[in-house]
């Protein structure tokens, strides 16, 4: 249920102690049992999801780069900008050009 949250509210904050409080453990075991069953840490899972929905707004709506960085949950559009870069090897802006021109 956890899981699921970060990945449908990744826009909203969430911290590591209070998901590991709703699971009754601590946020160093909840960590640990969340990278042993899913293979990444909790916050590597949100940073997925908002990447992932940051993908679908810049191939399907105009708003702008700022405006999909805070539509995903960060405030700040420079390390929206830094992190999809790092993950998908394309800035937002030349993701969105590439994705217009070829049509996909």
């Amino acid at each position: 249920q956890i899981r699921t949250r970060l990945r449908k509210e990744y826009n909203r904050e969430f911290q590591v102690g209070l998901l590991a409080s709703e699971a009754n453990l601590s946020p160093e075991r909840f960590s640990v049992l969340y990278r042993k069953f899913f293979g990444k840490s909790p916050y590597a899972e949100l940073i997925d999801a908002r990447l992932i929905a940051a993908k679908r707004f810049l191939s399907s709506t105009s708003f702008t780069i700022k405006e999909i960085a805070a539509k995903c949950g960060w405030r700040d559009q420079y390390y929206f900008s830094r992190l999809f870069r790092e993950k998908y090897t394309v800035s937002p802006r030349d993701f969105r050009r590439h994705y217009y021109r070829s049509g996909k």
